[in-house]
């Protein structure tokens, strides 16, 4: 179950097929578990009408609030920092069950769809960051036009090529997330594929740093991304800290 941080296993039976794996489901691999967990929470509908509503206020207001002129770039910092929260959630919402100490993690479920919705946004801030700069000129954006590179020309080379892993990176996991690639794979291949997650985050966070200076971006912008990093990484060394005390004390 990716990402999982202190879930013990569920003594119920694992199958290796069933129709609540979905797009993403790294999130709920342990597919019983899945099913018990969907009968006490929210229908799924109305969980992924929660997420798109909260991803699009985010994006609004980092839009409305980013200090930039042209639309397609308010939508493509909006978007980012939308794709971003999502994945924020989703790496925070393990490390928070260990937590609180619970066998079978309630965030389960709610983990799998806010990957779901990180994955479609980063896809989405991908294509309309394209548009952004260079005057729609693709190439530009991963080519440089000369042989004597400014500092600014390297971090934005860099972070257009990091962005891009990042996107490719999530796209395949959204390919790879289903229950034909679970049985073709096995549970514990997929389950280390699924896992590239962490790569495809750690990526999109230095692409996001190294635009936080391209683009000069706000103070309050620059606190925000921060912020949002460090919260993350202070769950999740909290939580292997926790599950390898645990461990040394069995």
């Amino acid at each position: 179950d990716f990402p999982s941080h202190g879930t013990q296993k569920s003594p119920l039976p694992t199958p290796t097929s069933s129709p609540h794996l979905t797009p993403l489901a790294p999130f709920s691999a342990n597919s019983s578990l899945s099913h018990l967990i969907s009968q006490t929470m929210l229908p799924r509908s109305v969980r992924a009408l929660t997420i798109a509503l909260s991803a699009f206020i985010i994006a609004t207001t980092i839009a409305s609030i980013s200090g930039v002129t042209p639309d397609v770039q308010k939508a493509s910092i909006g978007s980012a920092y939308a794709a971003l929260s999502l994945l924020a959630v989703t790496f925070a919402l393990g490390p928070l069950s260990v937590l609180r100490t619970r066998r079978y993690p309630v965030s389960t479920v709610l983990r799998r769809d806010c990957g779901i919705a990180s994955a479609l946004l980063a896809l989405l801030h991908t294509i309309i960051g394209l548009r952004v700069h260079m005057k729609g000129n693709i190439a530009r954006y991963f080519l440089p036009s000369s042989t004597h590179l400014q500092r600014s020309d390297i971090l934005f080379l860099s972070a257009n090529h990091l962005g891009l892993i990042s996107a490719l990176v999530l796209a395949a996991l959204l390919f790879l997330s289903n229950d034909w690639s679970l049985r073709k794979l096995g549970s514990t291949k997929w389950k280390r594929w699924q896992r590239s997650a962490y790569f495809a985050g750690a990526f999109a966070i230095v692409h996001g740093a190294f635009y936080q200076i391209v683009e000069n971006r706000r103070v309050a912008l620059v606190a925000l991304f921060a912020a949002m990093i460090a919260v993350v990484v202070f769950l999740q060394l909290f939580a292997r800290s926790r599950r390898l005390k645990n461990s040394l004390q069995r």
